[in-house]
C-alpha cells in the first residue's frame, strides 16, 4: 500500500509540472509524449506491484519433504486466484485451453517449498471443472519466468478410477499413480529436479552391452567376468576398461588401486570377477543432470593375463541311474562369458576334430544333423558340423587356405562309438599384445573292439586380427600305446 501511495504521488507531481508548462505549447507535446509514457509505465506498477513476489510471500511454507494427497475431501477451498493472477503466475502455458468454452478452470493457492535458492517452488490446487481436482507443483527462475511443473496429486469424483499422490524431496518427486477397475494397479514414477529446476524421469530398467538380452534393474546387484584392459582416473570420474564376449565396456569404480595394490593392481589381459549395478550419477554444466551408469561395486582378479587358463578338464560326476561316478567334461563357464571371437574360432577349429561328449539330441533325424556336443554347444556354435558351426569357422579363418582344407570334411565323433577320441584337458593362452592365442589339450583314442587306447598332447598356435584367425603351427607330442583291461575283475 505504502508503495501505491508514493507512486500516486509521482503521478500527480508529474501532472502538474504538466498543467503548468501550458506556455510553450511547442515545447509541451514531446514532453507530454514523455509524461503520458512515464504514467502508463506507473499506472502498471500500481496494478502489478511486484505481483509475483506478492503472490508468493502469501503461499504459506512447507519443509521438503512433503506428502501431497489432496483430494475432494480433504481440499481446503479459498479464494480462487484473480485474471492478473494467472497471467503472472504464467498459467496459460501449462493450462492452454483454461479460457476455452467448456473448460471450467479454477485455480487455488495450495502452499510454497523451499527447495533451493535458485528457483522458486509453488504448489496450486487446480479444479477442472466439478468432478476433477489436481495440485501441481510449479519451478520459477528468479527471473520469475516458468521453467517446469508436475502434477503431484489428482482426484475424480465422477467415476471415481484413479487418484494420484506424491512424495516431494528436496532432488526428488516420487509419484504414486492408483487405478482401480476390476483389479488394483499401483505405478510408481520418480523425477528429479536438478539445480536449475528442471524436472526429470527417473528411469527404473535400462540396457547395459555387458547383458544385452536382460533388462538391468537400477541398484539390483549383478555378477559378470569380464577381461581387463586399464584404468582411467582423468575425467570426472574414474573408470575401468575391460572387454566381454568380444565388446569393450567401461565402468565406473570409487576404490583407491594404487593404495589397494595387492587386490585391485590388475593388468592388462587379467580375468575378473565383478559385482557392479546400474546406479546413478551426477553430469556436470546443466543443473547437474543425473544420469546412470554400470558402477562397479568390487572386482576380483581370477586369471592374471596372458597365462594358461583351463576351459576344458575331465573329473568324477555322481550319475543318479547307474548310481556311480563316472568321469565327465567339465567346461569353464566363467571363461567362456567373456571369450572373444577370436579365442572362440580357435577353441571351436580344435574341438572339430575330436570328440567331447557328442550325442543325438532326442532322437536322429534323417539328416543326421542333430549331434550336440558339449564345447560346441558351450560356445554357442549349435550342432556339430551344421551351418552355424562350421559357418563360424569358415568365415574367420577365410584368410587361411590350410585350416579351410581341413575344415572340408566333417567328422561326427559320436561318444558312443566304437573307436573314439575325446579330451581330457583344454588350456588357452592369449597374448594380446603379439596378437597370439595358444590352444593346448590333452586327448586319447580309443579302440573298444581291439581294447586300445592311445594318449598325446598337442598345441595349435594361432596369430589374429579384428578380421580373421590363421592356424600357424602345431606341435604334437608322440603317441603313447596301452591296452585297455575290459574286464576289471580278472
Amino acid at each position: 500500500m505504502k508503495n501505491k501511495i508514493n507512486i500516486l504521488a509521482l503521478i500527480l507531481s508529474i501532472g502538474l509540472v504538466g498543467c503548468n508548462s501550458k506556455e510553450k505549447k511547442k515545447d509541451i507535446q514531446p514532453h507530454d509524449k514523455e509524461v503520458k509514457e512515464l504514467i502508463e509505465a506507473l499506472q502498471s506498477k500500481i496494478d502489478s506491484p511486484e505481483q509475483f513476489s506478492e503472490i508468493w510471500k502469501n503461499f504459506p511454507i512447507k519443509q521438503a519433504p512433503v506428502v501431497d494427497s489432496t483430494n475432494f475431501a480433504n481440499i481446503n477451498e479459498i479464494s480462487d486466484f484473480y485474471e492478473k493472477d494467472i497471467e503472472v503466475l504464467q498459467l496459460h502455458k501449462i493450462y492452454p485451453n483454461l479460457e476455452k468454452e467448456g473448460h471450467n478452470y479454477r485455480f487455488l493457492p495450495s502452499y510454497r517449498l523451499e527447495l533451493s535458492d535458485d528457483f522458486y517452488s509453488l504448489v496450486l490446487n487446480v479444479f477442472k471443472g466439478d468432478h476433477e481436482l489436481e495440485s501441481i507443483l510449479i519451478n520459477y527462475n528468479l527471473g520469475e519466468k516458468l521453467i517446469a511443473h508436475k502434477i503431484i496429486a489428482y482426484d475424480e469424483i465422477a467415476e471415481g478410477w484413479s487418484r494420484k499422490h506424491a512424495k516431494v524431496e528436496q532432488q526428488f518427486i516420487t509419484v504414486i499413480d492408483e487405478f482401480y477397475d476390476d483389479t488394483t494397479q499401483i505405478d510408481t514414477t520418480k523425477f528429479h529436479i536438478n539445480r536449475d529446476g528442471y524436472i526429470n524421469e527417473i528411469k527404473t530398467e535400462f540396457a547395459s552391452n555387458i547383458r544385452p538380452d536382460e533388462v538391468i534393474t537400477l541398484n539390483k546387484t549383478y555378477a559378470d567376468t569380464i577381461t581387463f584392459s586399464s584404468y582411467s582416473d582423468g575425467g570426472d570420474y574414474n573408470l575401468l576398461f575391460g572387454n566381454k564376449k568380444g565388446i569393450d565396456h567401461s565402468l565406473i569404480y570409487k576404490w583407491d588401486w594404487e593404495l589397494n595394490q595387492n587386490k585391485y593392481n590388475f593388468k592388462s589381459g587379467d580375468m575378473l570377477a565383478i559385482k557392479w549395478k546400474m546406479d546413478s550419477i551426477w553430469l556436470a554444466g546443466d543443473g547437474e543432470t543425473l544420469d546412470f551408469k554400470e558402477t562397479i561395486i568390487d572386482a576380483e582378479r581370477i586369471q592374471s593375463g596372458n597365462k594358461a587358463v583351463t576351459f576344458l578338464w575331465r573329473e568324477g560326476q555322481y550319475d543318479e541311474e547307474s548310481q556311480q561316478s563316472i568321469n565327465s567334461i567339465f567346461i569353464n563357464e566363467p571363461f567362456v562369458n567373456s571369450i572373444t571371437n577370436q579365442e572362440k574360432a580357435a577353441l571351436g577349429f580344435v574341438a572339430s576334430f575330436i570328440g567331447n561328449e557328442c550325442s543325438w539330441d532326442g532322437d536322429v533325424n534323417e539328416e543326421r544333423s542333430n549331434l550336440k556336443c558339449k564345447i560346441l554347444t558351450a560356445l554357442d556354435l549349435g550342432y556339430q558340423c551344421s551351418d552355424t558351426h562350421y559357418g563360424f569357422l569358415k568365415q574367420w579363418f577365410s584368410e587361411d587356405g590350410i585350416a579351410l582344407k581341413e575344415l572340408e570334411v566333417c567328422h561326427k565323433i559320436l561318444e558312443t562309438a566304437t573307436v573314439q577320441s575325446t579330451f581330457d584337458e583344454i588350456l588357452i593362452a592369449t597374448d594380446k599384445d603379439k596378437k597370439t592365442i595358444e590352444v593346448s589339450y590333452k586327448a586319447h583314442s580309443i579302440n573298444h573292439r581291439e581294447s586300445k587306447e592311445w594318449s598325446w598332447t598337442e598345441t595349435d598356435f594361432f596369430e589374429y586380427t579384428s578380421e580373421n584367425v590363421t592356424w600357424v603351427d602345431v606341435i604334437k607330442s608322440k603317441l603313447v600305446e596301452k591296452t585297455l583291461n575290459n574286464n576289471p575283475d580278472n
